[in-house]
């Protein structure tokens, strides 16, 4: 199970609740075919959610086939609260994630364990959105696996690109229980973005989870405070 692997060299691996939603068969975007990971890991012991995205669609031709970012609801606990202070400065678990930068198809390849800037949280309308899209040319999109020799301009045009599986931390989220469930989990792609519904496959809680996901835009809206209006009319790459 993708979930438990990103989440078991964490040291909590007997105590988190993980839940997995994978993007429906034959999800595409103006660049192309989508598939996509999504597992959260709930820790009630340590007041951590966990995000672990990892973009399945190999040899992407366009910036459109990259994660941008990902909305998702907590029911039976979890609150707001600073968001700004709650999300850790670090990413990755037992390896560190690698950033491609320079022309496809041979970018250069390093590691890190920062958490970029244009990365942030917003919640608003219930929901949270996890957002790369902070301003600027969109750059630190999460990539699907090499190669990448169908590569267009458009991914050079907004690299450095995130690649593998891309972990969030989410700390001091007090009020998450052993009740509390993800639902409404939608991926954006591109520098739109557009906004694709999820399934859950993992650890569904008897159908509980994995509801429908709010339209297109909807928590894009909700975090107009970190995007600013300019971006909703970004060009899409």
């Amino acid at each position: 199970m993708l979930g438990l692997a990103a989440f078991a060299a964490l040291g909590y691996a007997d105590t988190i609740t993980t839940y997995t939603f994978t993007t429906p068969g034959g999800a595409t975007d103006v660049g192309g075919n989508l598939a996509a990971t999504v597992a959260f890991g709930i820790d009630t012991t340590t007041d951590a959610l966990y995000v672990s995205i990892t973009n399945d669609e190999p040899d992407p031709t366009s910036a459109a086939q990259l994660i941008s970012g990902l909305s998702f609801v907590l029911s039976n606990g979890g609150t707001a609260g600073a968001l700004s202070n709650k999300i850790s400065s670090t990413v990755g678990t037992s390896t560190d994630v690698t950033v491609l930068n320079g022309d496809m198809p041979d970018p250069t390849s390093s590691t890190t364990t920062t958490l970029p800037a244009s990365w942030q949280l917003s919640y608003g309308s219930g929901g949270y959105f996890l957002n790369d899209l902070t301003g600027g040319s969109p750059e630190n999109m999460i990539i699907g696996p090499a190669p990448y020799t169908n590569a267009n301009s458009s991914i050079n045009n907004h690299q450095p690109s995130l690649a593998g599986t891309v972990v969030f931390q989410i700390d001091n989220f007090t009020g998450l229980n052993a009740s509390t469930t993800v639902s409404s989990v939608e991926l954006a792609f591109g520098t739109g973005p557009d906004g694709y519904s999820t399934l859950c496959t993992t650890d569904c809680g008897g159908g509980t989870l994995g509801g429908e996901a709010p339209e297109p835009m909807t928590f894009v809206l909700a975090g107009a405070g970190l995007l600013g209006l300019g971006l909703l009319k970004r060009r899409r790459a």
